[in-house]
C-alpha cells in the first residue's frame, strides 16, 4: 500500500513537474501561475513573476523581496533578497540581501555562498569571480568601485578559493612593452586593480600579487590562487609572471642602482643576473627574458647572452634575441642575432645549423603549420636551411619567411613573390604584398598589385592571378574566401562600404548578398552545410537578414526595399 501511493504521488509530482505552467495575473494584478486549460496551479499573491526556466524553477517576488519558486509552488530560496540577478546555466548567480551579496545554484536555488560580501562581481571566461568583504561602494567621475575591502576569489562551483585577507590582490596583467616583444612570450607584470563594480577578473589567477595596499603593487608578495605564499611581500621590488618555474624580478638597491634575476619556485632559489648602476627608470635597455624549456636571454649592459636551468652561461655577444613556440607546446626555438655569428637553440637547449655562419634568422612559426625549416641571412642574402643544416634554397633573395604551410614567401628588391621547399617560383616577385595563407596545402593566395595596390586572387594551381579586385579580403580556407569587390580600382571605392561577399578560388559568388566580415564564419558554415553549393538568391537573403537582425540602419524617410524585408 505504501509503494502504491508513493508511485501515484511520484507520477503526480511528475505531471505537474512536466506541464507547461504560465504567469496569470488577477483583476488586482496580483501574479501566479496557470496550466495549459486555464487553471490557476500556483495562487496569483505575488507582485513579480518570471517564466518558468529548463529546471522547472521561477523567481517570484513580493513587496519588493525575492525569491525562487519550484512549479509546486515550493520555495526553493525563500522571498528574503533584494536583488537575485538574471540566472544563467552553469553559473552561480548573485543575491543581494541589504548591502551584502552572495551566490546561489540558479539551477536549484541551493545558497553557494551566504550573502556576507560588501560586493561579488561577475565571473570571467577562466570561472572566476573577485568579492569583497568590508569597504564600501562609492561613485567617482561616474564609475561605481568599491574601497576599503580585503579582496576574494570564487569559482563557478561556488568553491571560495582566496579567502579576503589582504586589501592588496594585483593579477599579473600588466603588458608592458617589454613583453610586447617576441621573445618575452608569457611575460606579465602585476597590475593595480581599481575594484570596479563593472571589472571582472582578467586572468586564470594561478599566481596573484599581494600587499596591504590595493594602491601600488611595488615590493608585493606572491601567493597561487588559494593564498599559499611563494614569497613574501617586500622581498622584491618587482616581479614578472612565473614561467618554467621561475619567476623574473627587479630589486632597486638605491636610487642609482638595482638588480635583477630569477627567483626559482620550486627550490626558493634567487640567482641574481646582474647589477645595474643606473636608476631603473632610466634603463635603455631589456635585462632578462622568460624561459622556455631550458633556455633563457639575459642583457648585460646592452649585449645578449643565454643561460640554462642550472644558470650557467651559454653563447654571448648578440646584439639582438628572438623566440618563437612550438606547435601545441612542444619545443619551440631561440636565436641570438650577432653579425655571422648567430646561433639557434631549440628550447631543450640543442642547437642547430651550428657550422653555418648568418647573421639573421627566421623561426618557425607554430601558428603557420608544423613544418620546422630556417630562412638564414647568409652574407646578406637569405636561403633556406633544414634542422640539420642542410641548404634546401641556395641564398639569393633579399628577405625571406620561414614555412606558411609549407609556402615561403620571398623579396627580391622591392617586390614579393613566394616559393615553394624546392625553390621553385610559384608566385613571381611582382608584387607589394602576398598575404600569408592560413591553412595546409594552400590553392589560392591573395597577392596586391603595386599599379592599384588592390588584393588580387592569385591560382597557384593555375598559376596565374584572376582578374578581379578587391578593397578587402580574408585568408583562403575551405576553398572560401570573403572578399569585397572594387568598383573603382584608383578611387579603391568599395560597392558596400564594410561589406563583401563568399566567394571560391575561382572567384565564383557562393552567396550573392553583402555582409560584414564579422558574419563570415557562419555565413561559410551555411554553404558547407549545403555541400559547399552556392546558395540561392532565397537562401543567401533569408540567411544574411537573419543573421543581420538589427544591425541594419535606413533613414527615416527612406523605402526599404522588398529584398530588405523579412516577412
Amino acid at each position: 500500500m505504501r509503494k502504491s501511493i508513493f508511485l501515484i504521488l511520484f507520477l503526480a509530482s511528475s505531471a505537474l513537474y512536466a506541464q507547461e505552467l504560465t504567469v496569470v495575473a488577477d483583476s488586482k494584478g496580483h501574479l501566479g501561475y496557470k496550466d495549459a486549460t486555464g487553471n490557476i496551479v500556483i495562487k496569483q499573491m505575488y507582485d513579480f513573476a518570471e517564466p518558468f526556466d529548463a529546471n522547472g524553477i521561477a523567481k517570484v517576488g513580493k513587496s519588493k523581496k525575492y525569491g525562487l519558486i519550484n512549479k509546486s509552488g515550493s520555495e526553493v530560496l525563500a522571498l528574503a533578497y533584494d536583488e537575485i540577478e538574471q540566472r544563467e546555466e552553469g553559473i552561480p548567480t548573485r543575491i543581494k540581501k541589504g548591502k551584502s551579496y552572495g551566490l546561489i545554484d540558479p539551477s536549484t536555488g541551493v545558497i553557494l555562498l551566504e550573502p556576507i560580501y560588501s560586493y561579488v562581481s561577475k565571473f570571467n571566461c577562466y570561472g572566476l569571480a573577485w568579492l569583497t568583504q568590508g569597504g564600501k561602494i562609492q561613485t567617482v567621475d561616474g564609475k561605481q568601485s568599491i574601497s576599503g575591502g580585503k579582496m576574494g576569489i570564487v569559482n563557478k562551483e561556488g568553491t571560495l578559493l582566496l579567502t579576503p585577507k589582504y586589501k592588496g590582490v594585483f593579477e599579473f596583467s600588466l603588458k608592458t612593452l617589454w613583453a610586447s616583444q617576441p621573445v618575452y612570450g608569457d611575460a606579465e607584470l602585476l597590475s593595480t586593480f581599481s575594484y570596479g563594480l563593472a571589472d571582472t577578473l582578467i586572468t586564470d589567477c594561478r599566481y596573484l600579487g599581494f600587499s596591504s595596499s590595493p594602491l601600488s603593487c611595488m615590493d608585493a608578495g606572491v601567493m597561487n590562487m588559494t593564498g599559499d605564499e611563494i614569497i613574501k611581500a617586500k622581498t622584491y621590488t618587482w616581479v614578472s609572471k612565473p614561467v618554467e618555474g621561475k619567476m623574473r624580478y627587479w630589486n632597486v638597491k638605491s636610487k642609482k642602482e638595482f638588480t635583477y634575476g630569477y627567483y626559482d619556485i620550486s627550490t626558493g632559489k634567487d640567482s641574481p643576473c646582474n647589477t645595474v648602476a643606473s636608476n631603473i627608470n632610466e634603463l635603455k635597455w631589456i635585462t632578462h627574458g622568460d624561459f622556455h624549456g631550458n633556455i633563457a636571454p639575459v642583457n648585460s649592459q646592452g649585449e645578449w647572452y643565454f643561460i640554462n636551468q642550472k644558470m650557467e652561461k651559454q653563447k654571448s655577444g648578440f646584439s639582438a634575441v628572438k623566440y618563437k613556440e612550438g606547435m601545441n607546446g612542444n619545443t619551440g626555438f631561440y636565436a641570438g642575432i650577432a653579425e655571422r655569428s648567430s646561433v639557434i637553440y631549440d628550447t631543450t637547449g640543442k642547437e642547430y645549423c651550428s657550422g653555418i655562419s648568418f647573421s639573421d634568422v627566421e623561426l618557425p612559426d607554430a601558428h603557420y603549420g608544423n613544418i620546422q625549416n630556417f630562412a638564414l641571412n647568409v652574407n646578406g642574402k637569405w636561403g633556406l636551411y633544414s634542422k640539420e643544416g642542410k641548404q634546401l634554397i641556395a641564398p639569393q633573395y633579399d628577405y625571406m619567411y620561414s614555412s606558411r604551410y609549407g609556402i615561403y614567401v620571398y623579396k627580391k628588391g622591392n617586390r614579393w613573390g613566394a616559393l615553394n621547399e624546392k625553390g621553385k617560383v610559384i608566385i613571381p616577385a611582382e608584387y607589394i604584398s602576398v598575404v600569408f595563407p592560413v591553412e595546409e596545402n594552400p590553392k589560392n593566395i591573395w597577392v596586391m598589385t603595386p599599379v592599384d595596390s588592390l588584393y588580387y586572387n592569385y591560382s597557384i594551381t593555375k598559376k596565374q592571378r584572376l582578374q578581379k579586385p578587391y578593397v578587402d579580403v580574408s585568408c583562403f580556407k575551405n576553398n572560401m574566401a570573403w572578399a569585397s569587390p572594387s568598383k573603382d580600382n584608383k578611387r579603391r571605392v568599395a560597392e558596400f562600404p564594410g561589406k563583401g561577399y563568399l566567394i571560391d578560388g575561382n572567384n565564383k559568388c557562393l552567396v550573392d548578398k553583402p555582409f560584414s566580415y564579422k558574419k563570415y564564419e557562419d555565413v561559410k558554415t551555411e554553404v558547407i552545410n549545403n555541400n559547399g553549393r552556392p546558395l540561392t538568391a532565397n537562401q543567401a537573403n533569408k540567411l544574411i537578414l537573419r543573421l543581420s537582425r538589427g544591425e541594419e540602419r535606413y533613414a527615416i524617410d527612406s523605402i526599404v526595399p522588398s529584398t530588405e524585408w523579412d516577412y
